[in-house]
């Protein structure tokens, strides 16, 4: 398996290394623009709108666990959302 790892490390670093050089030479060709829009959101090189993206995330992620901490009931998930299986007859009869 570290054999993989290593295959796959370089040949990342390699491609990096090739992209970087043809965007600095100007032969890169630019991505579609849905992608390159006026935002560098999608931007997956740009390492502080990544750490941004990222950062965004955790906070709502940890708003979303305060707010479900400071509930005094648990959530209960109600009509559709509830996916019911099959149960066994002996579960049934339990």
């Amino acid at each position: 398996m570290d054999v993989f790892a290593a295959r796959f490390y370089d040949s990342f670093r390699a491609s990096h290394a090739e992209y970087r050089r043809r965007l600095a030479s100007g032969t890169q060709p630019k991505p579609p623009g849905w992608v390159a829009g006026p935002s560098r959101f999608l931007d997956y090189t740009d390492t502080e709108a990544l750490l941004a993206v990222n950062a965004a995330y955790l906070l709502v992620v940890l708003l979303l666990y305060v707010l479900m901490k400071l509930r005094k009931e648990a959530f209960v998930l109600r009509g559709p959302m509830i996916v019911r299986g099959r149960r066994s007859a002996a579960a049934a009869a339990a």
